[in-house]
């Protein structure tokens, strides 16, 4: 469980750099931040749509993910410049799945914590890119 610290009239250098507010946990000397992750709007749907025909099976968007976390040359020149890390990958991919761009999703897709676990995975080295898949991603970025 998280406590939020209260609203001051000065902000935190975490809040300047835009990570968001400081949350201090019921551990004693805990601290984690709550990382702010662009949720207005998702950043891969109108790529999906323009060059992956509108929508990808659960199969390729977990493929599409792990690829996004290794390069960029999987997305458009303009998509480059976000930060790409392992909660905007997981905010994105759920997000897609709750929107039904990703076709069979399991509910579980729905949450960001699977993609993260995905990610994991990944690092882990159980599961690999399919190489296929990574060569038609790659051109139809370009």
């Amino acid at each position: 469980m998280c406590i939020q610290t209260r609203r001051s009239p000065t902000r935190r250098q975490s809040q300047h750099v835009g990570l968001g507010p400081i949350c201090f946990s019921k551990v004693a000397g805990h601290v984690r931040l709550i990382f702010n992750v662009r949720r207005n709007h998702m950043l891969l749907e109108s790529h999906i749509h323009q060059k992956l025909g509108g929508s990808l099976s659960a199969s390729d968007a977990q493929q599409f993910s792990l690829l996004l976390f290794s390069i960029l040359d999987c997305i458009p020149q303009n998509l480059r410049s976000h930060k790409w890390d392992r909660a905007l990958i997981a905010y994105e991919f759920s997000s897609l799945a709750r929107a039904g761009i990703i076709i069979s999703s399991s509910p579980s897709m729905r949450e960001p914590k699977f993609w993260d676990d995905l990610i994991t995975n990944f690092l882990m080295k159980r599961i690999e890119i399919d190489a296929k898949l990574q060569d038609r991603l790659i051109e139809q970025a370009r």
